[in-house]
């Protein structure tokens, strides 16, 4: 967490990362990466809009075995990110449920 009040509203720094086992082509891994930081690009300016306290660095780790379409991705992404601020740790953010459309 940061450690001061001048920290807050400072965006986190993300790290993504898609597992090498579950996606063998480089192309698909990259894929998914670029995914999910288009996201969180177009999603960061409401987290600083609240302000509240976010962590300094914020992983994603991509655990599905298939290819989402973007719209399924950026729902999914967004509820974890709605519930990134009211959580003081990480172990009280759960992952969304996987509801496949």
């Amino acid at each position: 967490m940061p450690s001061s009040a001048a920290d807050v509203g400072k965006l986190p720094q993300i790290l993504v990362s898609v597992s090498r086992k579950n996606f063998r082509r480089a192309h698909d891994r990259n894929l998914i990466k670029r995914r999910c930081r288009e996201i969180y690009r177009v999603y960061k300016s409401e987290l600083l809009t609240r302000k509240r306290q976010l962590p300094t660095y914020l992983g994603i780790i991509y655990v599905g075995k298939k290819h989402e379409s973007f719209a399924f991705m950026q729902q999914q992404l967004r509820e974890v990110l709605d519930r990134l601020p009211a959580a003081t740790s990480a172990s009280e953010i759960e992952p969304p449920t996987q509801t496949a459309p």
